[in-house]
């Protein structure tokens, strides 16, 4: 079984299809890495020989970022990122959206709104269904 920068590549994979159980390389990276070391991308990586797992090893090593110095740069990336601001805006600590949906009837109590009363949809003899009505302070305006 061939080891790659620290992954197991899976026996009986295609060689193109194995590469890509590699963090950081995708079919056209494996293809691209398959040419440059002259590797047919039909074979099994049963069927490689040492001296040409040496060479993608090398390859990969020396002009691909995979596994976990590409995971430490991009995680580095989005720190950065939502230290400057630059990212969309973060989210509260307090687990709120970062750009709340505006309701025709918002729930908190609001100084332009006015105060609330009760205004009953039945008969007062059968009360239970009610709603809470916006009313202004200043009516005469």
């Amino acid at each position: 079984m061939a080891r790659i920068a620290g992954i197991e590549l899976p026996r009986g994979k295609r060689a193109d299809i194995a590469l890509t159980y590699i963090y950081g390389i995708g079919r056209a990276t494996a293809l691209q890495i398959l040419d440059a070391t002259g590797v047919n991308w039909t074979r099994n990586i049963d069927d490689l020989d040492a001296d040409e797992v040496n060479e993608i090893r090398k390859e990969i090593e020396t002009n691909h970022k995979v596994e976990g110095d590409l995971r430490r740069e991009v995680s580095s990336n989005i720190k950065r990122m939502l230290l400057s601001r630059s990212a969309s805006p973060p989210r509260p600590a307090c687990a709120r959206p970062a750009h709340p949906h505006q309701c025709a009837h918002p729930q908190g109590a609001a100084p332009w709104r006015g105060r609330q009363e009760e205004v009953s949809l039945r008969a007062p003899s059968t009360g239970a269904m009610s709603y809470v009505r916006c009313v202004k302070r200043c009516s005469g305006m």
